[in-house]
């Protein structure tokens, strides 16, 4: 049993549905600098045709890269097929440092390893792609960056228009950053109680609230020194005049090592009179589809205004493998067959000819009469009698037996290799 690949990527809502972008407006949609999967290739496909369906056929699609966000963009999932096994292993492509986002730490040198036998021969394919990508943007000045090039290059085959890269780590040199973050530290006690009353509303969203003391709240930035952990951001409120601090205490004497998390991030870039081109609609998964409804209560409670609209789009997409594939019931249908086989073979098996139908009808005779004889010696030789003729009556089909107990080996195997034949977050390139 093998399980279908879809054939392409499913947005969701229909694009008709989708608000019509006014002159000037941009589509924007983003993720973390990585080799995504289907769904979130169907973000940048969707919001791709929705310009394409306002008309525009020459602006690009606007990417803010979240390279504020921890991620191992080198380390790369393989499905490996030996015999019945579906495994998956990991390569890695270069050196990460880990707890560093993205946009702190320097591009890696790209080394392809020894691939493991019996790879994917799609997924090795996809993986050389992803290699050759890496290697040739290394001059790149972030991690991140060398990411982002070497996703465009993959994607420009899937899209219409070309892709222009946003950092989120660079919102810090943009002209009305200054402005915003003041905004965040001389009233951090509203904005975070409005913050966290919008997180309190949606709970599923996987949002935390924000730490709010009487004389120092955290506030919904990072602060990224370069090549180091990435830290929370306080106002310290206990002077006359509020500070920028890190956990610590310490003041942040370099603003422009400041980057917005998830809900500030969207907020800035959909607000009006924000980035430029001015976000007409932002393009989210479900995910963002979920967090955001957090940024539009908290932008409107905080700052009384309205945020652009959004879109959610995604899609499941497997591949598929020629390996067994079995849900648990099959593993219990097939452990009965080789318990029940050894002992009702002329019910299980499709037995004929003049010897098995004589061994059967004694068989049948021996059972209606046994348990009525009183004789202990009589009904013991009936016992063994009985287990004889089930053992020549396999011996009628000499497979039998020993092909249920490898179909149950085969469906345990199966149900082991289920979670991988599911898996729907294989990198898009190994798809193509």
């Amino acid at each position: 049993m093998t399980e279908p690949a879809s054939p392409e990527p499913r947005c969701t809502p229909p694009l008709p549905t989708w608000p019509a972008l006014a002159a000037g407006q941009a589509v924007w949609t983003g993720h973390q600098p990585r080799f995504w999967h289907p769904g979130i290739l169907a973000k940048y496909r969707a919001a791709d045709t929705a310009l394409a369906a306002a008309g525009d056929t020459t602006t690009p699609l606007h990417h803010v890269v979240v390279d504020q966000d921890v991620q191992d963009p080198l380390a790369i999932d393989l499905p490996v097929l030996q015999g019945d096994v579906l495994s998956a292993a990991r390569v890695r492509l270069g050196p990460v440092r880990p707890q560093v986002p993205t946009g702190a730490q320097p591009p890696a040198t790209i080394n392809l390893p020894p691939l493991p036998r019996g790879t994917d021969p799609r997924a090795a394919a996809g993986l050389h792609r992803i290699a050759a990508a890496l290697q040739a943007h290394t001059q790149q000045p972030t991690l991140a960056l060398q990411t982002t090039h070497a996703l465009h290059d993959l994607l420009a085959p899937q899209l219409q228009r070309p892709l222009c890269a946003h950092q989120a780590s660079a919102f810090a040199q943009q002209p009305w950053f200054y402005d915003e973050t003041h905004s965040l530290l001389h009233d951090a006690q509203r904005c975070v109680g409005h913050y966290n009353r919008a997180v309190a509303q949606h709970p599923r969203a996987g949002i935390t609230a924000l730490q709010r003391e009487p004389f120092r709240v955290e506030l919904p930035l990072w602060h990224l020194p370069w090549n180091a952990p990435r830290q929370r951001v306080y106002a310290d409120l206990a002077d006359t005049q509020p500070l920028l601090t890190v956990e610590d205490g310490q003041p942040i004497t370099d603003p422009t090592r400041l980057a917005p998390r998830a809900l500030l991030m969207t907020a800035w870039l959909r607000r009006p009179g924000g980035v430029t081109p001015a976000c007409g609609l932002f393009v989210h998964g479900t995910g963002g589809g979920q967090y955001d409804r957090i940024t539009d209560a908290w932008w409107h409670a905080w700052r009384g205004e309205a945020l652009a609209p959004v879109a959610v789009a995604t899609a499941d997409q497997r591949l598929s493998f020629d390996a067994p594939v079995h849900h648990a019931t099959d593993v219990h249908r097939a452990v009965w067959h080789a318990h029940h086989l050894p002992h009702n073979p002329e019910r299980i098996l499709s037995l004929t000819g003049p010897l098995a139908a004589d061994l059967i009808a004694e068989k049948a005779g021996l059972l209606e009469h046994m348990h009525d004889d009183r004789d202990r010696k009589r009904r013991r030789a009936a016992f063994h009698r009985i287990h004889a003729i089930n053992a020549q009556l396999l011996a009628l089909q000499p497979d039998a037996l020993h092909d249920a107990h490898a179909q149950v080996a085969r469906t345990r195997q199966g149900v082991a290799n289920a979670t991988l034949a599911h898996r729907r977050d294989w990198p898009f390139v190994f798809f193509n």
